[in-house]
């Protein structure tokens, strides 16, 4: 909404209820830099339900651009302004507020909004009204990556969880129907109580902070990304392209070689953390993996961990790097710039930890998307594209993106657990009722890699690879 205040009072009546402001006065400034802001932000909810937020990231050109075209709107002769209106309720209005009486000694612009673009088509602005549509779309977005973010430190703060993301305490009895629940429910879900040491997280997220600070000239020295390696906005080779930086690195049951990556001498990244930090996540892998056997009393227990453990094992670790997308980059069209495009994972099974910043997503059933508040002292199990064809789509992978962050870097670090490439992938007999049909071709790993790798990321990988299961209905056969 756009609003007008006349300056002049004619006839208007007068309240006096309003105490004059002060420089005093206690209304809560919140910088949204402050590492405490969240909590800030709450105790101003509760005790003011108001308060003024600075360092924000809005450029003041965004501001004042909007600011000087609704002046401009506002002093056009009442004949031009009338038609935008009459407000209903969206449109030019003046003095009525509303249909119920209301009045006021106000004009406006009332606007309705997605989370796109508002379009031209809903207010009739007369052409030479001179609010221009572009600078309108670029304040609401700004304004609405504000709001969103504030509402995600809320969330933050007071440690809510969304229903869409399941919590496994690692240490309840219960654990493994817990995850084989969110697994068949979600694919996703967030683990605690892993007994992985903070330090081991916070040391290779500091080594990773300084790499990627480097020049980009020394950066460059371990790429190009081939596909392991240090690369820059192109994910992969057939055109998909974010707001990202990224370290890609092979692994086996043991170690990641030095010599898997040229990272140069003065990089800062230690290999003993960022081996310390593999060992730690793979084992955290391979227990879930193990408890979804016991759970789905899968014979052996071990019967999808060896699968990690093994040493021609073909698993990756990778650590993105968002930067901060400035509102000048951030407002392309209107919408929210795509850090890491929507995709699933083609390997087993994901362990994905964050810095405390927000930007993933999860895609669910019903196609809702929705956002996946950080937690850099827990790590999200990713369901992959390998177990749900393991378990004959009794898992479902999920599609997952990040988008980027207008105000701090996300750093990311996730571990892809993959089988051998000679590894037969399908439906686990141990588990397959009597008469039950495979939803899929048996394939090895190594073709599916090499297939999933030649898509775009958005793409259904696994539709090359699922049958057509002819089904009796009515006394007609048909394909599904």
């Amino acid at each position: 909404m756009v609003v007008s205040s006349k300056p002049i009072l004619e006839n208007s009546s007068h309240i006096k209820t309003c105490k004059p402001y002060t420089s005093d006065d206690n209304i809560p400034v919140i910088d949204m830099l402050d590492p405490q802001a969240k909590f800030h932000i709450i105790k101003a909810c509760q005790e003011f339900g108001f308060f003024k937020v600075v360092n924000h990231d809005v450029p003041k050109e965004t501001v004042t651009k909007l600011e000087g075209e609704a002046v401009r709107f506002f002093n056009l002769p009442q004949c031009e302004k009338d038609k935008a209106g009459p407000a209903n309720p969206f449109g030019y209005g003046i003095k009525r507020i509303g249909t119920n009486g209301d009045v006021g000694w106000i004009e406006y612009l009332l606007f309705t909004t997605n989370t796109e673009l508002i379009s031209e088509k809903s207010v009739n602005i007369p052409g030479n009204s001179h609010l221009f549509w572009s600078a309108l779309n670029e304040y609401v977005s700004a304004v609405r990556n504000i709001a969103c973010l504030v509402l995600e430190m809320i969330a933050e703060g007071l440690k809510m969880e969304p229903k869409n993301v399941l919590m496994i305490d690692m240490l309840d009895p219960q654990a493994k129907f817990h995850i084989i629940k969110a697994c068949q429910e979600f694919g996703f879900f967030k683990v605690v109580n892993h007994d992985v040491p903070k330090e081991t997280m916070t040391k290779l997220e500091g080594d990773a902070f300084k790499f990627f600070n480097l020049p980009q000239c020394e950066k460059d020295k371990a790429g190009p990304a081939n596909p392991f390696g240090y690369g820059n906005k192109r994910i992969g080779s057939n055109g998909d392209v974010g707001w990202i930086e990224y370290l890609l690195f092979a692994t086996n049951s043991e170690l990641i070689s030095e010599k898997s990556v040229n990272i140069p001498g003065n990089s800062h990244l230690s290999w003993s953390a960022l081996n310390e930090y593999v060992s730690a996540v793979r084992n955290i892998a391979c227990l879930v993996l193990e408890m979804i056997a016991e759970g789905l009393k899968m014979e052996p227990k071990n019967v999808l961990s060896k699968l990690l453990r093994d040493q021609k094992s073909d698993s990756c670790f990778r650590i993105n790097h968002y930067r901060p997308c400035t509102q000048l980059e951030t407002l392309s069209g209107g919408r929210n710039l795509i850090g890491f495009g929507e995709h699933t994972d083609p390997q087993v099974i994901s362990v994905i930890r964050s810095n405390n910043t927000t930007g993933l997503q999860i895609c669910l059933r019903d196609g809702t998307w929705v956002s996946v508040p950080p937690d850099h002292y827990s790590f999200f199990i990713i369901v992959g594209d390998s177990l749900q064809v393991m378990t004959n789509g009794r898992f479902r992978s999920v599609r997952h993106r990040v988008l980027t962050n207008s105000l701090k870097s996300r750093l990311s670090m996730i571990y892809f657990g993959g089988p051998p490439l000679s590894e037969k992938i399908a439906p686990l007999s141990c588990i397959m009722e009597e008469g039950e049909e495979s939803l899929y071709k048996e394939f090895t790993w190594g073709e599916y890699k090499k297939s999933a790798y030649l898509t775009r990321l958005g793409d259904n990988r696994l539709g090359l690879f699922e049958k057509k299961i002819k089904v009796r209905q009515y006394g007609r056969s048909l394909l599904i």
